[in-house]
């Protein structure tokens, strides 16, 4: 059972049984790494403030400057769904499409333990 808390502060008191994890992976074109990394910086900060977030954070390769890595937790499949049509994330990848290096790797995890 997991309890709504995050490294940014407490959130409302939401506990949920089995909470759905998303992990995604982005890189941006050469030269197109600071307006990549500001637009996620944003992003975050919108998703962070959804129902059903749990968690949301990105994190920038120390090997690759242009890699970016989100991980994100949700109460539930609904609340991840809400997000994917959320309009900020559909204004991020409108303004990211051409700033986004091909192909990226998105996978969905769900708590076992």
């Amino acid at each position: 059972m997991a309890t709504a808390s995050n490294s940014w502060g407490p959130r409302a008191n939401v506990v949920t049984e089995n909470p759905l994890s998303n992990m995604v992976v982005l890189e941006a074109l050469s030269g197109l790494e600071s307006e990549l990394g500001a637009a996620l910086a944003d992003l975050t900060r919108l998703s962070r403030n959804q129902v059903g977030c749990l968690r949301y954070d990105c994190f920038q390769s120390e090997e690759t400057s242009g890699r970016f890595m989100l991980i994100m937790q949700w109460q539930d499949e609904r609340s991840l769904q809400a997000h994917l049509d959320s309009e900020h994330i559909v204004a991020f990848f409108l303004y990211t499409a051409k700033k986004l290096a091909p192909g990226f790797l998105e996978e969905d995890y769900r708590s076992f333990s």
